[in-house]
């Protein structure tokens, strides 16, 4: 039971009070704002009433300014406690009545009933959604309707708010599954098509193999064939052409090789008629001026040279400070960033390579993707040295560069996982292979190669 004289303990004020068998009188009513008595104070003049909240205002040194009752200045205003008592006590029926709550009770029990028992009491939701919703509605909204409950991607489980999760979680989730964006019908996960799918997808396009002589048609992967043998003819026009301008430019340089030896056995045979004397003391004076001007350049130029030297120093060591900055940054953030991986996720199968500063393996991503994995030896070289290479692959996107998985740094070893080549070295893997295996399009390309190096 509250005590009377605590304040505020409950806004008599704020609803609209129904009363049973003692209906209030206008004793029980404040003399200025006319609702029921809030902690009474009572005037020792002519025995007015009024709440301490209209009391207040007109309060100096413990007198009133000003009776409501008599209109006698100073008046000396206590609180009357049997009075507040008697309200406390008085039987009203619960203010939600209208939504159906029956029960009934006297003023000070009202408080608790409604903050505790009442179903018909609104409140709002709890996971902050913004929501008023009555108590025995609460339940149904907090675990049904709730844009902010808590849910798990139905994806990857990662759990969060459903307005999230919904929301801008779908476009970083791994294992959101999409329709391809070329239109070849497959349904992939979002984040392997740049380095999956789009290797084998039939509807990407690309550009023609025989770009590097002219050809600039562009083409569906599956429409490339047939190009290839439908334009095999402008394709052997635009080798001959392009062979023709190599070669035409070669002769031109031995052209002009020709003429400037010309002019030199001019030259040559000018100087064989001149005086052998004069020839000496002029060769003499040539070489004393040439000598003094090629000291002073070559001083000039060593200055230049140092100067470039220190200059080159310093935005090496200033580019390496960002460098070593930006893999701490890496190392300190990386559990939190998108290129973590979990070691438990990590199964190693077999060594590929082992050297000073890592070991190189083969294993599995989720017991599933065959990935390479790049081990560092502790102690061989620092953590942000060894990361440098996966920091600068985090940079690079494109199909004809290796992929990067993510790294390993929540504890030792450090891991590197990258996309493994199943075919190995590619100048091994063109060696190994059959030649009966390639289309026509590629032993075209493989003699206009051969062609290009001998001239070269």
């Amino acid at each position: 039971m509250a005590s009377y004289d605590q304040r505020n303990v409950f806004d008599l004020h704020q609803y609209q009070w129904s009363f049973i068998d003692n209906p209030i009188t206008e004793d029980d009513l404040c003399s200025r704002c006319g609702k029921i008595l809030k902690e009474p104070m009572l005037t020792e003049c002519c025995g007015t009433h009024l709440c301490r909240t209209c009391a207040e205002p007109d309060f100096i040194e413990g007198k009133l300014n000003e009776c409501p009752g008599c209109n006698q200045p100073s008046v000396t205003c206590i609180l009357d406690r049997p009075k507040w008592k008697n309200i406390l006590c008085l039987k009203v029926k619960c203010p939600m009545k209208e939504r159906g709550c029956q029960w009934n009770g006297d003023i000070q029990s009202i408080h608790d009933h409604l903050t505790v028992d009442c179903k018909y009491m609104d409140f709002e939701c709890s996971n902050g959604c913004g929501e008023s919703l009555e108590r025995h509605d609460l339940p149904d909204h907090l675990e049904n309707a709730c844009p902010k409950r808590s849910v798990a991607c139905q994806h990857c489980n990662q759990v969060g708010a459903l307005e999230n999760i919904v929301g801008d979680h779908l476009f970083i989730c791994f294992e959101y599954i999409i329709p391809c964006p070329n239109g070849c019908g497959e349904q992939i996960k979002q984040f392997s098509y740049y380095n999956q799918h789009s290797e084998d997808c039939t509807h990407l396009i690309v550009p023609c193999p025989f770009n590097f002589v002219g050809c600039s048609a562009l083409f569906e992967r599956r429409l490339m064939p047939q190009h290839l043998i439908e334009d095999n003819q402008k394709h052997t026009h635009l080798q001959s052409k392009f062979i023709c301008s190599k070669l035409e430019k070669r002769n031109n340089e031995f052209l002009q090789q020709m003429e400037v030896s010309e002019r030199l056995y001019k030259y040559y045979q000018e100087v064989s008629k001149m005086n052998t004397d004069e020839m000496r003391e002029s060769i003499e004076q040539q070489i004393e001026r040439t000598t003094s001007r090629r000291a002073q350049k070559i001083e000039n130029g060593t200055k230049k040279s140092i100067q470039r030297i220190v200059n080159c120093e310093n935005r090496f060591e200033q580019t390496h400070k960002h460098l070593e900055n930006t893999v701490k940054m890496l190392l300190t953030k990386a559990p939190n960033t998108l290129w973590e991986i979990n070691h438990n996720v990590i199964q190693f199968e077999s060594k590929l390579y082992s050297g000073q500063f890592s070991e190189i393996w083969t294993g599995l991503h989720h017991r599933k993707h065959q990935v390479a994995i790049k081990k560092h030896k502790t102690g061989s070289m620092t953590p942000s040295k060894f990361l440098q290479e996966a920091y600068m692959l985090s940079t690079l996107h494109h199909y004809n560069i290796l992929t990067l998985h993510g790294v390993g740094t929540s504890q030792e070893p450090l891991l590197i996982v990258t996309e493994y080549l199943i075919h190995g070295n590619l100048i091994n893997f063109f060696n190994s292979t059959k030649k009966e295996n390639f289309s026509v399009g590629l032993k075209m390309i493989e003699q206009v190669h051969g062609i290009w190096n001998g001239l070269s």
